[in-house]
């Protein structure tokens, strides 16, 4: 229906412009800079007294989010990746807020991994519904590492992953890393267990490493990965935002206007079972298309609880 879409906009269509193209002197810039980078500048030797020229180096990879992928000679390149974490809402007293505590003491007790005879290395495995906050914790913890001066690697291919890995402690044998496993059950799928348990299982002594995995379908995952501590040593469900939260949540986004306005605990009690999503489409429904409270809760309601199948319209052929 046409009133889902809001009742009015406050947008003057006449004021709308596309953005400017740049201008000629900028994309040369642009186009001097990656010059700059990629120009050979230095030598580098290939064999017993034998150089080439190569491109400006670096003595170690810069604190960020990289992905992986390989040349076509078969090289491993690292690909620094833009990951927004500036959004991120901390959630003290929550079990979100215990795992960041736990990670950062984790960090500083490598003299006593070291002590025990251990690599420092940890795994965890968060599960939930979709939109629980599973990647939020996640972007938490890559952001924490960052700040510090380290990097995150986030694994598409296991095979390729191991390759970096090994590659990346012959060059910076002492850098802290953490390794992301996004639904990892898709990559099991895709990929298999092989390749996987060999990196949580440290085969190339990886050390100074955290592996952080995800999925929203733990009942997918093999035994041996979620039922053997130093592959997953603490399997965490991350479930639905609770009423502090949810309070917390709505607080940080909406304006100051707006929580004097509404009811404000209102909209915490009634958005009991919400993901973050379906609370962001709350505040969008409401605050931005004029849409009345109580049926933007009814819709998202039967969104989230109700279950959608083909039977509804599948119909019985033939005679």
């Amino acid at each position: 229906m046409l009133e889902d879409f809001g009742k009015k906009s406050d947008v003057d269509l006449k004021k709308t412009q596309q953005p400017l193209p740049p201008k000629e002197q900028d994309i040369d810039l642009v186009k001097e800079k990656i010059f700059d980078i990629i120009s050979p500048i230095q030598w580098t030797y290939i064999g017993k007294d034998q150089l080439i020229s190569c491109t400006n180096t670096e003595e170690k990879l810069r604190p960020g989010y990289y992905n992986i992928g390989v040349l076509q000679d078969g090289r491993i390149f690292f690909q620094k990746t833009t990951v927004k974490t500036d959004d991120l809402i901390d959630f003290p007293d929550s079990l979100s807020g215990n795992i960041l505590d736990e990670i950062d003491r984790f960090w500083e007790l490598y003299d006593r991994f070291l002590k025990y005879g251990n690599l420092h290395r940890r795994g965890y495995l968060f599960y939930g519904p979709p939109g629980s906050g599973k990647s939020c914790l996640v972007y938490s913890i890559c952001k924490k590492i960052i700040n510090k001066g380290d990097i995150v690697i986030e694994c598409k291919s296991p095979r390729t992953l191991n390759k970096a890995l090994t590659n990346l402690r012959e060059v910076e044998p002492d850098r802290r890393i953490v390794c992301i496993f996004e639904d990892i059950d898709s990559i099991v799928r895709d990929y298999g267990e092989d390749e996987l348990l060999s990196i949580l299982d440290g085969e190339n002594q990886i050390d100074k490493c955290l592996n952080i995995a995800t999925t929203n379908y733990p009942e997918l995952l093999d035994r041996r990965l979620v039922g053997r501590p130093r592959r997953f040593d603490r399997v965490y469900k991350i479930d639905m935002p609770t009423r502090s939260q949810r309070e917390i949540y709505f607080r940080h986004k909406l304006l100051e206007e707006d929580i004097k306005r509404i009811p404000f605990e209102i909209w915490i009690d009634q958005t009991e079972g919400f993901s973050f999503a379906a609370m962001a489409e709350l505040i969008i429904s409401v605050l931005c298309l004029d849409n009345e409270f109580d049926v933007v809760i009814e819709i998202l309601r039967k969104l989230i609880f109700s279950e959608v199948s083909s039977k509804e319209y599948r119909r019985k052929t033939g005679f």
